[in-house]
């Protein structure tokens, strides 16, 4: 079986050439696509979700053959437009906005009925296991990510800035911040509304940052500071 992407709050998306095998490590709700070479790239087959009452994987009906070959955003809209979406299938974008430093290749949508579409998969050049999102196909744009590192990223500003698939960065919570990451190690950070985020070669640790903060750390530590609002904050390398 293909790996999985990140767990918070729903199940995972699996990926596979073949129909998938109960492995024990499955929960319920989890999803599973065969595609035509095993990938998230590879055309849809068949659909599988996972039924943790019978803890086996159920066939999801009228999926894969009978559900759309991947298409473009513009081909998407324009079925969804004329209410030509079928409750049934996923439907996977080929040509998203690659959003900056999330470097979209694809796109994974459900359809909720006729003309709506639910939130998604995303398919990067970081990983090979699609990550949950919030993609809006009208303006092309990534509204939130969680990645394969347990980083929670919010508003655009942020996820087309943030420092994806770095071992030194990881669980942190991060919204509506601009993100200017040089290196170091970027860890458990609270951040909201920041209206700018240097990290550069130090220790970024256990901090809560909410508000028109300016903050650029580029020496040093700095662990397990508090800020509100309105902060101006620069430490320099010793």
């Amino acid at each position: 079986m293909a790996g999985s992407s990140n767990n918070i709050d729903t199940g995972a998306l699996y990926f596979g050439a073949i129909n998938p095998t109960v492995t024990g490590q499955e929960v319920d709700n989890d999803s599973y696509i065969v595609t035509s070479d095993g990938t998230p790239t590879g055309t849809p087959i068949s659909f599988w979700k996972f039924d943790e009452e019978t803890l086996t994987w159920v066939q999801v009906p009228s999926g894969g053959t009978t559900c759309p070959a991947p298409m473009t955003r513009v081909e998407l809209i324009t079925l969804r437009n004329a209410s030509g979406l079928d409750p049934q299938c996923h439907y996977v974008v080929t040509d998203p906005a690659s959003n900056g430093t999330l470097q979209l290749q694809r796109v994974i949508l459900h359809a909720l009925d006729a003309n709506t579409l639910s939130m998604c998969y995303l398919k990067t050049a970081h990983d090979n296991v699609a990550w949950r999102g919030v993609y809006n196909i009208d303006d092309n744009l990534v509204y939130e990510v969680y990645d394969n590192r347990n980083n929670r990223l919010s508003h655009n500003n942020t996820v087309i800035s943030f420092p994806y698939n770095t071992a030194n960065v990881y669980n942190n919570d991060i919204s509506n911040t601009t993100i200017t990451y040089i290196g170091g190690t970027l860890y458990n950070n609270v951040i909201h509304n920041c209206q700018q985020l240097v990290v550069g070669g130090t220790n970024f640790e256990w901090n809560q940052i909410n508000g028109a903060s300016n903050i650029n750390i580029t020496g040093g530590i700095f662990n397990v500071n508090k800020i509100e609002t309105d902060a101006n904050v620069i430490k320099a390398p010793y």
